[in-house]
């Protein structure tokens, strides 16, 4: 079956596609990504105390802009 690209259109001028051509990137490539989120995040007190580790599942929307929106934590560590 062929693959469908067009998950739901907004309006006329925003569609959501949920396979694209040219995927967004983070400026300044993947260290930088690395670099901001190990900046930005800050793991729980209680689980670093208790050395508590796991994976964090996220969803969101990259816009046109480049802004992220839509953000929500399908899995956390369960912890803290």
């Amino acid at each position: 079956p062929a693959l469908k690209r067009e998950l739901a259109t907004l309006d006329s001028s925003d569609k959501v596609f949920t396979l694209v051509e040219r995927p967004a990137k983070f400026p300044g490539g993947h260290l930088a990504l690395t670099a901001y989120l190990g900046q930005t995040l800050k793991y729980p007190d209680a689980a670093r105390q208790a050395k508590v580790q796991g994976k964090v599942f996220i969803n969101f929307i990259v816009n046109q802009d480049g802004s992220v929106s839509d953000i929500n934590v399908l899995k956390g560590i369960g912890y803290g």
